[in-house]
């Protein structure tokens, strides 16, 4: 069985397709190893084994680059924590909202299959402060363009800080001062997909 396998081996290395010079090489190991020691068995790797090999290997890193994590929506755009005034007269026309957040997009007049706006502050969450006249809000834009005005405002008692930038000890610290009760950051803002 064993010179079977052997005289097999001598066939496969005579007819095989190796590169020129380490062909030469590889030849005259696996005949010189058959030769010494007739009673092993030697494996012999094929092109198609290493192509086999080279496929699962690639497979497996491309499935890992699928596996990754998505954001947590808490994170993603632009997001500016405030201290801003309260506006708005309380109608259904004019909502009491936070300052530069703008008016609700009126049903009646959008356009079915319209692209949804490119910039622009595209959600808000608020929480009224104490005395009612301020508004502590997280403020969500596809760009920083659109938050520039928020974090530009030197009006007295406003404040704006950048997610990300400030610490939340110091947003913490901003809010405390207009809500006695405190508020959870870790509940305080609104999920964008």
């Amino acid at each position: 069985m064993r010179s079977t396998f052997n005289a097999i081996v001598r066939k496969w290395l005579a007819i095989s397709y190796f590169p020129p010079r380490s062909g030469i090489l590889a030849r005259t190991f696996f005949v010189s190893a058959l030769d010494k020691h007739p009673s092993r068995e030697i494996f012999v790797i094929t092109m198609s084994h290493l192509r086999a090999t080279r496929v699962l290997i690639a497979l497996t890193f491309s499935i890992t680059a699928f596996a990754q994590h998505r954001v947590d929506p808490h994170f993603t755009h632009y997001r500016v924590y405030c201290v801003v005034p309260l506006v708005g007269t309380g109608t259904a026309a004019d909502p009491v909202r936070p300052d530069y957040v703008p008016l609700p997009a009126d049903p009646s007049t959008a356009s079915i299959g319209k692209p949804k706006q490119a910039t622009g502050i595209i959600a808000f969450y608020q929480e009224v402060s104490d005395d009612g006249k301020w508004a502590l809000a997280e403020i969500v834009a596809l760009d920083r363009a659109s938050l520039q005005p928020i974090l530009s405002d030197t009006r007295p008692g406003v404040w704006a800080g950048e997610k990300g930038v400030v610490s939340r000890a110091q947003v913490q610290a901003v809010f405390n001062k207009y809500k006695r009760q405190g508020i959870n950051l870790n509940t305080f803002g609104v999920a964008v997909q």
